[in-house]
């Protein structure tokens, strides 16, 4: 890669890596609160700070919710991000709109243990800091990652499926936010790669513009767990049919025509990166309908980060010598990176810009080879 000795280009990408630091040090902080230690916030301290000083409930509430993020030492040097990436996205959740949700209309089945997988049901308690959609890049602000977030002020329920206490899928306002505007384009024949708790399969289903939907799950023990306590349950049902077949393998022998294909086969975006490549790769070879990936925004911004610290490496002139060695993914990425803009030019703040968008990087990770693919 060659980059222009300007100054406006190198402190470009000196603020594209300080603002990528604030989103890596903010995304361990949110799947850390979200997954193992809830923001807590008390009604109590919100009314008081309310009455102290002369606030609004969701002003209240943002505040205190910053603060325990404000904690964390790297966050804690870049307040004024924290601001601009979650204090306009957080706000009160409609309890009624989601509970109102057909799913949840139906599908109420009694908590049970089959094999490794339990399904059971779980809370967030009033003013819990709840996740409520993907990631939002803002390339205005170098890429700053903004996370929405919300609470109840009421307890809210909702139905999980876990494998040896591990969540997997779970039916609350961030599935049922990310999946909506998929399941707002589904069409004709639909196919789902994983299961999990059906909801994708049920909401994608209840549309009439829909013929039926495939699903393909390679854990029995979670078919049989759905055809048992969920299927039954469903409207529409008789559109749904389930194959027990690895993702992949499927893809590579089925002749089966659909309109939309949708990928749900992984838990977060770090672990659906790969997988992510993968399927790139099997979609540009496909002659059928339109793909979609659950948490595609997440994905791309996880690999941007990993493309603006290669920028400032080819900004300090690092060459072969310095990518020989791939010792774990993180080295293949970087690798990947250095062999694939070899003939790469940035002359301009616009060719970074363009460099970074979400079509640059899905055309990457379509040429990008890791170890196992």
């Amino acid at each position: 890669m060659k980059i222009d000795n300007l100054e406006i280009i190198k402190e470009k990408i000196t603020q594209l890596g300080k603002t990528q630091t604030f989103n890596i040090a903010l995304a361990h902080q949110v799947i850390d609160f979200m997954l193992s230690r809830p923001p807590m916030v008390k009604k109590t301290n919100v009314v008081k700070k309310m009455n102290d000083e002369h606030l609004s409930e969701i002003d209240a509430y943002q505040t205190l919710l910053l603060n325990q993020w404000i904690k964390n030492p790297v966050i804690k040097k870049y307040p004024e991000l924290l601001s601009l990436s979650v204090k306009s996205f957080v706000r009160e959740l409609d309890h009624d709109s989601f509970i109102h949700n057909p799913y949840y209309q139906r599908v109420k089945p009694k908590p049970i243990t089959q094999g490794n997988w339990q399904l059971s049901y779980e809370t967030f308690t009033p003013y819990q800091g709840v996740l409520t959609g993907d990631v939002i890049s803002h390339p205005t602000n170098h890429y700053l990652d903004a996370t929405p977030l919300g609470y109840f002020k009421d307890p809210f329920y909702y139905l999980v499926i876990k494998q040896q206490e591990v969540t997997w899928m779970s039916v609350t306002p961030f599935e049922i936010n990310t999946m909506a505007p998929i399941i707002e384009k589904m069409f004709g024949n639909v196919v789902t790669l994983g299961l999990g708790l059906g909801y994708f399969a049920a909401m994608a289903a209840l549309k009439p513009e829909v013929n039926e939907v495939l699903v393909i799950e390679q854990d029995n023990q979670v078919i049989q767990l759905f055809l048992k306590h969920i299927y039954p349950l469903l409207p529409n049902k008789e559109k749904i049919t389930i194959i027990h077949d690895d993702a992949f393998t499927f893809l590579k022998k089925s002749k089966h025509p659909f309109d939309h294909l949708f990928v749900d086969i992984y838990h977060t975006a770090d672990d659906g990166l790969p997988i992510y490549m993968r399927m790139k790769k099997i979609e540009q070879l496909s002659t059928s309908g339109q793909w979609h990936y659950w948490l595609e925004s997440s994905i791309l911004s996880l690999f941007r980060r990993y493309m603006v610290v290669f920028l400032q490496e080819q900004l300090l002139s690092f060459d072969d010598s310095h990518y020989q060695h791939s010792n774990n993914r993180e080295d293949e990425f970087y690798r990947g990176l250095y062999l694939i803009n070899q003939d790469t030019s940035i002359q301009s703040l616009n060719d970074i810009d363009q460099w970074l968008s979400d079509s640059s990087i899905q055309d990457m990770l379509t040429r990008l080879q890791l170890s196992k693919d």
